[in-house]
């Protein structure tokens, strides 16, 4: 039974059939969803990265490569997706600003994040670079005063949400030819309640 809920939830086909059921996956959805409001201008400056995020919490949450070694604290599930799936270095200072920025921005709709350690983030999008994000030249105090260019975190939306859909083929990939590397983290009965949606075929 938990194969069978692992492959509808992550397949890209949807929905899927069973002998009962029509199955979608709001994994493929709402990857489906970030990648096209990226394009439309007055959904581009939240849509794509909180729903990037959600699919990073949600993977995480779900899903270990057991090919690579145990996340060094566990961490949040936003913090295992970006180790095991876009292999960025455990809690470095890149996955610390990316996970402040999903904070300021699920919590608050805000480009400003302060951590609970008391560390100051200021977001601004740089839709040029090649690059998910580029870290400020120096820390940022939170106050007015201090803030200049030199404390900005960039993030360029577009190349981060493209990291996230290659980070998806890669748990798919994962699943299709190297089963036994992927580990499950939740059970059959969490992930067909919590993200997949059937209806009965008449």
């Amino acid at each position: 039974m938990l194969d069978d809920i692992v492959y509808c939830h992550l397949s890209s086909r949807q929905p899927e059939r069973t002998k009962d059921f029509r199955v979608t996956s709001c994994l493929e959805g709402i990857e489906h969803e970030m990648r096209q409001s990226r394009g439309i201008q007055l959904t581009s400056n939240y849509a794509p990265l909180l729903a990037g995020f959600a699919i990073l919490d949600q993977i995480g949450s779900c899903y270990r490569d057991k090919s690579k070694p145990h996340h060094p604290i566990g961490g949040a599930s936003i913090h295992r997706a970006l180790y095991y799936f876009m292999s960025l270095a455990p809690m470095s200072d890149e996955v610390k600003a990316l996970y402040a920025l999903r904070n300021g921005l699920v919590h608050d709709a805000s480009l400003t994040s302060r951590t609970k350690s008391g560390d100051w983030y200021i977001f601004r999008y740089d839709r040029e670079m090649a690059a998910s994000i580029k870290l400020a030249k120096r820390p940022w105090d939170g106050s007015s005063g201090d803030l200049g260019d030199d404390t900005l975190t960039l993030v360029n939306p577009r190349y981060f949400t493209d990291q996230i859909s290659l980070a998806l083929s890669k748990l798919r990939e994962c699943y299709i030819d190297r089963r036994s590397d992927l580990d499950v983290l939740m059970s059959a009965t969490d992930i067909l309640h919590k993200y997949l949606f059937w209806t009965p075929i008449s």
